[in-house]
């Protein structure tokens, strides 16, 4: 929130009241989403792995896709959270860019997550 209290000033004013000055509740929810990150990492890699077992014949088609549809809901978790926080704290002041990459990747995870609920339907 420096680059909001630095270049605009009048916008800091009506958010200040939401910064996070504790450094250990910092590194607590830094390393909160850090372990989020990495459980959606490791449920979309067990559904990559999955779907290529199934079309490989060793698992059946709906049990690869429900395990990328656990995958693809916690990424695009992940985006929603940052959208959702980011817009909190008014990001996108000094970040212009950011809150459209998560809007963009929030759009892919739908969109993959609706693919693969398609695909559960054909099988």
């Amino acid at each position: 929130m420096a680059r909001l209290r630095a270049d605009f000033p009048d916008a800091y004013a009506l958010v200040e009241h939401r910064r996070v000055i504790d450094p250990r509740l910092t590194r607590l929810a830094f390393s909160a989403v850090v372990a989020w990150e990495l459980l959606a990492s490791a449920a979309l890699w067990l559904g990559v792995l999955s779907l290529g077992a199934a079309a490989l014949g060793m698992t059946t088609a709906d049990v690869a896709i429900l395990r990328g549809l656990v995958g693809a809901g916690l990424f695009s978790a992940t985006w929603m959270a940052f959208l959702v926080v980011g817009n909190w704290y008014c990001y996108w002041f000094g970040h212009e860019g950011a809150q459209n990459t998560h809007f963009q990747m929030t759009l892919w995870g739908i969109g993959c997550t609706g693919l693969m609920i398609m695909g559960l339907l054909l099988v």
